[in-house]
């Protein structure tokens, strides 16, 4: 790999998928010596495990996908979308606690809630790193290994509608993160449901400029499975994560160059089964991802 100059552009990048949320992007410095890891929402229980979200149990389906017992322990900047044990569990805690002591956190404030309440872990700084708690709407700049690596969060809406989606499962965070030095710029959308409403508070930072890709999580997750309230909480919170036609929808309307497409078919509350030419009849820049696939970024 050549080393970079000032005519010419880094290497973009690859992401690749662990299984659930859960995935890392990474590329290389400007002298191309060493590389930078970006990791999200790490939910690394494994195949079996079941969750108790209170109102519903759903049980790990595939197990993640990891290259050994050192795999995610280098990596440089995690960013956590909300307090669901589906986006951070205590493996994906305990993985960030015994990985890189330089790793920098970026979280909704939701997160401190899991980990307080829940994990009964009271040090909210991650032993001792550097964490920034960001609400919808903020921006951050960091320098990563030479890198500037620019933030933006935007809403992330975990329902049809923000009344009752918000209200039932919670706030939470999308990121729209830039590189500057490959020049390479993507949305992940966290647990929102793609509608015009969902993103009308962040509609400008949305569809501003092009994204290279967006990385959004499909399968239809919902409550209708939860005793006695599924039917009720279906017809007046809807799917809780994107359906097929959800993506669709955002992909029109935010015209990325790709949507790779995280989550589906992880636990048993998700009703969308995703096959690779799912979405082959509407545009072949439409993804479904997989545990263990590693997808060359445009």
């Amino acid at each position: 790999m050549s080393t970079a100059t000032s005519t010419e552009q880094l290497p973009k990048g690859t992401i690749r998928s662990i299984g659930g949320a859960t995935f890392v992007y990474e590329t290389t410095t400007e002298n191309s010596n060493e590389t930078v890891q970006i990791a999200i929402d790490p939910m690394l229980c494994p195949q079996g495990h079941v969750f108790d979200f209170g109102l519903f149990k759903s049980e790990r389906l595939n197990a993640p996908s990891l290259k050994g017992e050192n795999d995610l322990t280098n990596i440089d900047l995690w960013l956590l979308t909300h307090g669901h044990e589906d986006h951070v569990d205590r493996y994906g805690l305990e993985k960030i606690l015994k990985g890189n002591p330089k790793s920098i956190i970026v979280a909704h404030p939701g997160v401190q809630f899991l980990l307080t309440q829940i994990f009964k872990h009271e040090d909210i700084t991650f032993d001792g790193r550097v964490v920034h708690w960001m609400n919808p709407q903020q921006d951050l700049e960091l320098q990563v290994k030479g890198l500037t690596i620019s933030i933006h969060s935007v809403n992330a809406i975990h329902g049809q509608n923000e009344e009752f989606g918000n209200i039932t499962m919670g706030n939470a965070n999308g990121y729209i993160v830039k590189i500057k030095e490959n020049q390479t710029k993507f949305y992940v959308t966290g647990d929102s449901v793609f509608n015009e409403r969902n993103i009308a508070k962040d509609v400008d930072e949305l569809t501003r400029e092009q994204f290279d890709f967006v990385i959004t999580n499909g399968g239809e997750a919902s409550l209708k499975k939860t005793p006695f309230v599924g039917d009720i909480s279906t017809n007046v919170i809807g799917n809780i994560t994107n359906n097929s036609q959800n993506i669709i929808e955002l992909h029109k309307k935010l015209v990325p160059k790709q949507t790779l497409i995280v989550h589906h078919g992880t636990l048993s509350h998700y009703d969308e089964i995703l096959g690779r030419d799912s979405f082959a009849h509407v545009s072949a820049d439409i993804i479904p991802l997989f545990p263990g696939d590693i997808h060359q970024t445009l």
